[in-house]
């Protein structure tokens, strides 16, 4: 049923009755899309929803860590899982990365470079790796949508790489292993990590192509993963009972 022109302005005037010192627009994009559509994300530096005439866009960046691992002897790339299951109620996984900061006009290997330092930490908020944003390389770019129940919008994302030196993954190691044996370390990385990263893998590049699109949250980061598969090369796939235990594949 299609209300009316008289009803809706009929609950304009009760509205604004309600929010005295509040323009419409200000009721609409405070109280009134709060109530529908909750409070905002905690990684929005927004103060209340805005209101657009255009197509709401973004930008962001995520970087794939990667490493030749004689354990495996072939290249290896950092998993994570995401603290937030999908809305199938299953695990997704991705790669490091989120949204660079606009504000200070943060370039993509910058804002690739501090999620990884966001995401990648140990118990005391310590980063574990801090490689070189100037030695990313850039594997893909694309522009994905994002739907969601009240709207959405569109990010140009920017897919890197940056290869580990032995040192550097010999720390993604330890960290993993901390992870794996102390459940109060791994219980304050969560914490530290806002959230964000539920666990962190180290696994076969072979293997982590092989995964199904609907266990990543974000399909294009597995595609990035792919493609720098096939640039580097393309071992036999790991089939090893520790890939499939590790991350339940």
């Amino acid at each position: 049923m299609t209300p009316k022109d008289s009803d809706i302005q009929e609950a304009v005037d009760y509205l604004t009755s309600k929010f005295p010192g509040l323009t419409p627009k200000e009721i609409l994009t405070g109280p009134l899309a709060k109530a529908i559509c909750g409070p905002l994300p905690g990684y929005s530096k927004l103060t209340s929803y805005e209101m657009t005439d255009v197509t709401t866009a973004t930008v962001g960046a995520f970087v794939i860590c990667y490493a030749y691992d004689p354990a495996y002897k072939e290249n290896v790339v950092i998993l994570i899982e995401r603290g937030k299951k999908g809305e199938d109620g299953k695990r997704k996984f991705g790669i490091t990365g989120g949204y660079i900061d606009l504000d200070e006009r943060e370039q993509p290997c910058d804002g690739a470079a501090r999620e990884l330092r966001e995401e990648l930490l140990d118990d005391k908020g310590a980063p574990i790796l801090e490689p070189d944003p100037k030695s990313f390389e850039v594997v893909s770019t694309g522009v994905g949508y994002r739907y969601f129940k009240n709207g959405g919008y569109c990010v140009q994302y920017n897919g890197l790489a940056v290869e580990l030196s032995k040192d550097e993954l010999g720390k993604v190691h330890e960290h993993v292993l901390k992870l794996r044996t102390d459940p109060l370390y791994k219980h304050e990385m969560q914490k530290r990590s806002g959230g964000e990263v539920s666990d962190v893998f180290v696994l076969p590049i072979s293997q982590v192509s092989n995964m199904r699109d609907d266990q990543f949250e974000h399909v294009h980061e597995l595609e990035a993963v792919k493609k720098l598969h096939r640039s580097l090369g393309r071992p036999a796939p790991c089939r090893s009972n520790e890939c499939k235990i590790t991350c339940g594949l």
